[in-house]
């Protein structure tokens, strides 16, 4: 992976905004549920929202995720 400007850039998977990272990977964190955190009703299953970048890199905005746990961490 490669940095360039606020995109982790890969040749085997689409572009990461890296402000998404923020968002996205405390999600699963401490085997806490979802729905014990307010992020979701259902346990393996979460929601959270990242800023877009604004102009010139995209219209501005904001980005809901929907992520799922699809096995347990070893």
């Amino acid at each position: 992976m490669l940095l360039e400007g606020f995109y982790l850039v890969s040749n085997n998977s689409a572009n990461i905004y890296i402000h998404t990272l923020m968002s996205v990977l405390p999600a699963f964190s401490h085997g806490t549920s979802a729905s014990g955190l307010g992020m979701g009703s259902r346990n393996d299953e979460r929601y959270v929202q990242c800023p877009v970048p604004e102009p010139p890199y995209t219209k501005g905005g904001t980005v809901v995720f929907r992520l799922k746990r699809l096995g347990a961490v070893v």
